[in-house]
């Protein structure tokens, strides 16, 4: 089977593309993208060319023109992109990764304009051998060192935005590199010669120039042998990942934008493996861009799992591990953590109230408000209610408007039933509230003093008395049954 044959057997062994399907390609101009491009070409596919210019060399703006050129004298629609690379860089990350991002999202914003959802890229079996090795020395697991797929979301890849809902797909996957040449030279394609594939700075190409040919001196193979080594992880991935699917619903709830909660007991119970992939995609959920998650960082999230006392530690990539009594929360800086069996606020900012009238709160839950007439026997039924869910105070005890707002530094309250006053951070620790709760737990107050800690304290200096003739009732409202849970909590 020539070349070409191979290409359109990967393409219908993976069902890469259907047959005479537009999609993006990406084509630098070198052997690799110029053969692809020529394959899907010839087999009826409809290519739109796009190249992106990284600006880190001066001929680059001529070699785009040139891939320009040969796509338009091919019929071909082609989109050029071009950035600064070095000044887009600042701080942020290596110049390779930084160019890999760049590059990708200029091919997910040239597919999103032409309505496309593939994207081909030219990644041979030599890339695979490379990608290997590399994740081989790193200390990768299953789903390293199954290298690349031969199609995957674009946004599981490379974490670019951009990209969602566009697919990647390597047709050339299961081609070497001198098969990829003598097809350049049969078609008489003039690839355009890139110097940096040569330079030893990047640890890829030390890898390809330097250790592989060391390691053939041992086994003459051993390119073979790591591309098994990946078809073989490939499948074992398969497993794992299917197994991680079962055990997520369990063991994962999403807490808030940017925080996914994991119950201890239920990753915990897991096996090994299955613990380690789960921390692996919490992570990538929340972290896309983080091409590698290592074995450190993963097993250092394990033992914070396993470690009741463990409170805070930043993991990897800025993603923060937050230590709560059932649960270990991963989260972005400063995202705020959701407790659906809680009540929260939505917003710290203090807010007026109205009697009568209701308040919205976070995850469905809400206050209602009422005033009501205390009858000559009605007292006793007014104090006799759930405080976890109904206070009533004195309407004539307030001094100013009632508020609703987030705790404060030194606040106090002088609950029912105890003597002097009580700090709220203390009243918080003895009902077992996870402090990243307390920040947005919602306070009832005047402008003199916290009347009700919503569900846990009510007062006395506001409470009825049996000369009261009105009353504000406070009632907690759910529309799910978290409640139950934090019911128990704060028993």
């Amino acid at each position: 089977m020539d070349l070409i044959g191979s290409v359109q057997a990967a393409i219908d062994r993976n069902s890469l593309l259907r047959p005479g399907q537009r999609l993006v390609v990406g084509v630098s101009g070198g052997p690799d993208s110029l053969c692809l491009l020529d394959c899907l070409h010839r087999l009826k596919y409809r290519p739109i060319v796009a190249h992106f210019d990284h600006a880190m060399r001066p001929e680059s703006a001529a070699e785009a023109q040139q891939v320009k050129n040969l796509a338009e004298s091919w019929g071909l629609p082609a989109e050029l992109g071009r950035a600064d690379v070095p000044a887009a860089r600042g701080s942020r990350g290596s110049l390779e990764e930084v160019a890999r991002r760049l590059r990708y999202r200029f091919l997910a914003d040239t597919a999103v304009r032409h309505g496309v959802q593939e994207v081909a890229t030219a990644h041979t079996a030599d890339d695979q051998v490379e990608t290997v090795l590399m994740h081989l020395l790193r200390g990768a697991g299953p789903s390293g060192l199954r290298g690349m797929l031969p199609s995957t979301q674009l946004t599981e890849w490379v974490g670019v935005p951009e990209a969602a809902g566009l697919r990647m797909v390597r047709p050339l996957l299961a081609i070497w590199r001198p098969e990829i040449e003598a097809h350049g030279l049969t078609r008489g394609l003039s690839p355009i010669d890139d110097p940096s594939n040569l330079d030893l700075r990047h640890f890829r190409n030390r890898l390809r120039h330097e250790l592989l040919p060391i390691l053939e001196g041992y086994n003459p193979g051993v390119r073979q042998s790591l591309l098994r080594t990946a078809q073989i992880m490939a499948a074992e991935g398969e497993l794992l990942e299917s197994l991680i699917d079962a055990a997520w619903p369990a063991a994962v709830r999403q807490a808030g934008p940017g925080c996914l909660a994991l119950d201890r007991q239920a990753l915990l119970q897991e096996p090994l493996a299955v613990q380690r992939g789960i921390i692996r995609r919490v992570v990538h959920r929340l972290r896309p861009d983080l091409r590698d998650v290592g074995f450190e960082a993963v097993d250092s999230a394990l033992r914070f799992a396993g470690d009741p006392a463990a409170r805070r530690q930043t993991l990897v990539g800025g993603v923060d591990l937050i230590g709560l009594d059932q649960e270990v929360v991963l989260r972005l800086p400063d995202a705020v953590i959701l407790f659906p069996w809680f009540p929260q606020l939505r917003s710290p900012d203090p807010q007026r109230l109205s009697i009568p009238g209701s308040f919205e709160l976070a995850e469905g839950w809400g206050l209602q408000l009422q005033r009501v007439d205390v009858s000559p026997g009605g007292l006793a039924t007014l104090l006799g209610g759930d405080q976890r869910r109904e206070a009533s105070i004195d309407p004539l005890k307030l001094e100013g408007a009632l508020i609703v707002r987030s705790p404060l530094p030194g606040d106090r309250i002088r609950p029912i039933g105890m003597q002097g006053s009580v700090k709220l951070a203390d009243l918080f620790l003895h009902r077992s509230v996870p402090w990243p709760a307390r920040a947005r737990w919602p306070v009832l107050a005047d402008d003199r003093s916290v009347i009700w800690v919503a569900g846990l304290h009510l007062s006395r200096q506001h409470c009825l008395t049996p000369e009261s003739s009105q009353a504000v009732t406070m009632r907690l409202t759910v529309q799910h049954r978290g409640h139950a849970r934090w019911a128990q909590s704060t028993g």
